[in-house]
């Protein structure tokens, strides 16, 4: 996927991992340090995560294919303005077709490797295609993949290629924020504060966030935690994929006195053997004729 990522960047600064980035693409890639976006806690943070053992990653980037340790949170905007990948690519030549069921990818066989070589619709109505994409988000994608014959032999489906990793290492994406007081709210350490820093025009370029941290979850703890809260013990797989995954926080410089928002929690258990497939897939899909 790295080529086609890279096709898709433009990096703010061509000597930071320049293997790992774009610098011709339309979404542009933004951080504190690319927008001269100042935060007075930031210093104090970066200090505070090394000294509970996680190190700033090298340059400070995340998106270099190591991201356990301290980046600097990055955005898609351009010049402060959010970038989507409607906005920036168009859809002129393309027929969108909305309120459409896909049953199945079609896969030719059994002769030689199996291809893709278009869709089926739940009318029945098969549409081809040179290529075939498939974006129907973490859960459909595999299982539209499996409905298609890919692992699958249950429900009467043959199977086309098995590939039994397919609807497996599932993540899930835990968002739970968090606030702490400061104790000093009339130094200027967060916004919402009379700081003139947060008043100039770059820091309305972004959201106020210097980084993006990531580390491991220990699963005796983390079992430990979930018992003493719970009052119970977790099922062992639970703890195993909690533990096998990162967690992240952003740490932030708002404040909604006396409060100041200081960092938000991001964790990402992953569950194995999550999803069965079912026979409601999404009608998200591309071909190329």
């Amino acid at each position: 996927m790295l080529p086609y990522m890279k096709k898709t960047e433009l990096y703010w600064y061509q000597t930071i991992n320049a293997e790992q980035h774009g610098y011709k693409g339309h979404v542009h890639l933004q951080t504190p340090t690319s927008t001269n976006r100042t935060y007075p806690l930031r210093q104090k943070a970066l200090e505070s995560w090394e000294q509970v053992g996680v190190p700033a990653l090298p340059f400070l980037d995340a998106n270099a294919g190591d991201i356990t340790g301290v980046a600097e949170f990055s955005e898609c905007r351009d010049k402060g303005r959010r970038q989507t990948a409607s906005a920036v690519y168009s859809l002129d030549g393309i027929t969108v077709l909305t309120n459409t069921l896909v049953v199945k990818v079609l896969i030719t066989g059994p002769d030689g490797p199996p291809s893709a070589s278009g869709i089926q619709l739940d009318n029945g109505t098969s549409i081809l295609g040179r290529e075939v994409i498939l974006a129907a988000g973490a859960v459909h994608t595999p299982q539209l993949l499996m409905l298609s014959g890919i692992v699958l032999s249950k429900h009467g489906i043959p199977v086309k290629k098995d590939l039994p990793d397919v609807g497996k290492n599932y993540a899930d994406h835990l968002l739970s924020p968090s606030a702490w007081k400061v104790k000093n709210p009339d130094q200027g350490w967060a916004l919402g504060s009379s700081n003139p820093v947060f008043k100039s025009a770059a820091n309305a370029l972004g959201s106020p966030s210097d980084f993006v941290v990531t580390t491991s979850i220990k699963g005796d703890g983390l079992a430990q935690a979930i018992e003493a809260d719970k009052g119970k013990a977790p099922h062992p797989q639970t703890t195993r994929s909690f533990a096998t995954a990162p967690s992240s926080s952003i740490s932030c410089s708002t404040q909604d006195p006396p409060t100041a928002r200081a960092s938000a929690f991001r964790a990402y258990p992953c569950p194995r053997h999550r999803v069965a497939p079912s026979h409601s897939p999404r009608p998200i899909f591309m071909t190329r004729p």
